[in-house]
């Protein structure tokens, strides 16, 4: 489908229709002075003017905790029920292209050795329609790992802002394809010009080839300036949790009712202490300096030697909410910068 145009009340409409033909719908939502993803039964709920949500949308697909399977004592014995549910249609509507893009570390991570359906369900009911970034924050360094403001990948459809309350729609997948066939009554004439990458990317403060750190991060990797860099973490786990790509998770049993139990799958993180402690008492990363250097690793050298690619979409939300103000983008760029 050629690129069309479409107003913001034409887009409300669209949005409303998919809710009242049964999917569910995840939109920026305003609460105090945050902007998260949540699911919506009106659009008069969205928010329009942010830079970016302060939480990703990952949890949509990977949520931070979620029953596998349930058990219960029957006649000496454990009866198990798997907990999967059919995942109901659903709409992830204004994704930032980093977060977009990011779905593809978990789409390799969840589909790799293991056919995860449980995030697999999800993924492939839901239709993600991106928004393109015209207005990059100063955190963002989304070029830095390959990405861009309005890059298409991880999109289904992806929305331009034109200004005035208009917005081109691009189709970028067979599923966004089918999603704007519902609704090409609501759909206007290709737009007469679009905004200028080249002049989007030149908004950006931040820039550095991260692309490029595996062999400098490998070559240093007992060097002292890790502990320089990194001697504030406090191991709080924010980062991993605010970011689109982590997917560190912890599996525990945990009691119900009296004879019963529910096996859940919990966020976790490689920066707390206990994480990579073995049932022994040894922990091969026992200070902060290495728990930090190893979520460095994992995604700018370890992610990239296994899967071809950087696990960091430079959505700059960890340094940006960082309580000791740690930001990933200078610590690999410090070892660029190394001779």
């Amino acid at each position: 489908m050629e690129t069309r145009t479409i107003t913001k009340d034409d887009l409300c409409k669209l949005i409303s229709a998919e809710i009242d033909g049964g999917a569910v719908v995840y939109a920026p939502v305003a609460e105090g002075d945050c902007v998260d993803f949540k699911a919506i039964g009106d659009v008069g709920r969205i928010c329009w003017d942010f830079g970016n949500t302060r939480l990703s949308p990952k949890s949509v697909f990977f949520p931070r905790s979620e029953v596998l399977f349930r058990g219960k004592c029957v006649d000496g014995g454990v009866e198990l029920e798997e907990a999967l549910d059919d995942a109901p249609p659903a709409v992830l509507f204004g994704v930032r292209p980093c977060d977009a893009g990011s779905l593809a570390a978990l789409d390799k991570l969840f589909g790799w050795d293991y056919e995860d359906k449980f995030y697999q369900a999800r993924r492939q009911a839901t239709c993600v329609i991106g928004m393109g970034c015209v207005e990059p924050q100063p955190r963002c360094f989304c070029t830095s790992v390959g990405g861009s403001p309005l890059s298409r990948a991880g999109s289904d459809i992806l929305l331009i802002p034109l200004g005035g309350d208009r917005f081109a729609v691009e189709v970028c997948s067979e599923k966004g394809g089918e999603l704007a066939a519902r609704h090409e009554a609501l759909l206007g004439p290709t737009p007469e010009e679009l905004p200028s990458e080249e002049d989007v990317i030149g908004k950006m403060a931040r820039h550095a080839p991260l692309t490029e750190a595996k062999e400098k991060l490998d070559r240093n990797f007992e060097d002292p300036l890790w502990e320089q860099l990194t001697r504030a973490c406090i191991g709080c786990g924010l980062c991993a949790f605010v970011c689109p790509s982590c997917y560190c998770f912890d599996i525990v049993d945990e009691p119900v009712p009296v004879g019963q139990f529910e096996r859940r799958r919990n966020w976790d993180s490689c920066c707390f202490g206990v994480y990579s402690l073995h049932a022994s008492g040894h922990n091969p990363r026992p200070t902060q300096e290495r728990r930090y250097r190893n979520r460095a690793m994992h995604k700018f050298s370890y992610f990239p030697e296994r899967f071809g690619m950087v696990k960091c979409s430079g959505c700059g939300r960890c340094g940006a909410q960082c309580p000791v103000n740690l930001d990933i983008f200078e610590v690999v760029k410090a070892f660029l910068e190394k001779d």
